[in-house]
């Protein structure tokens, strides 16, 4: 998911930094380059980038927030909270009744050797 580059973007990375239990710790999980690159290494890593889109109504894009292991949970004390600014998110950056998240798909290839 691309986390800025659009306003909605900008403002649901917001929201998931405030909110959320443990996003910091998940999000430096990720795969970064670098070790990729030690991956492919002495070869050459290549990467392509696929942009994809995903429009979300608000019943769907409440269902992408709640799937997320790192949201309050039912009975949380910011649960409330939480959810109350999720609705304002979504009744301000909606069109045509859904909010529309940007993904770029990184493909990472190489020849690997033995």
């Amino acid at each position: 998911r691309r986390m800025i580059g659009d306003a909605f973007a900008t403002a649901y990375e917001r929201f998931l930094l405030e909110f959320s239990v443990d996003y910091e710790p998940v999000k430096k999980q990720h795969v970064g380059k670098k070790r990729l690159e030690h991956f492919f290494a002495p070869a050459k890593m290549n990467c392509a980038v696929f942009a994809n889109s995903q429009a979300l109504t608000r019943e769907r894009f409440e269902g992408r927030v709640f799937s997320s292991s790192y949201i309050p949970r039912p009975g949380h004390e910011r649960f409330g909270a939480m959810q109350a600014e999720m609705q304002k998110l979504f009744d301000t950056y909606e069109s045509g009744g859904a909010v529309t998240i940007e993904y770029d798909c990184v493909v990472c290839y190489g020849r690997l050797t033995e």
